[in-house]
């Protein structure tokens, strides 16, 4: 792009590894299918699954 505004990137950033991704963001489906008047608790497992916690902080 010659007239972009924006620098032209000099590399490509490195992929993060699976473990270091954050949440998941299928949590969100729990989120937008609970009616706002009720509240919807994950499950520990859920929450070791969607990486909310790491596995044995969920008890």
């Amino acid at each position: 792009m010659p007239n972009s505004p924006f620098p032209t990137p000099t590399r490509r950033a490195s992929p993060m590894p699976a473990s270091c991704k954050g949440i998941d963001v299928r949590v969100m489906q729990h989120a937008l299918s609970t009616p706002p008047e009720m509240v919807y608790v994950l499950l520990p497992a859920v929450l070791v699954e969607y990486r909310l916690v790491f596995e044995g902080e969920a008890e």
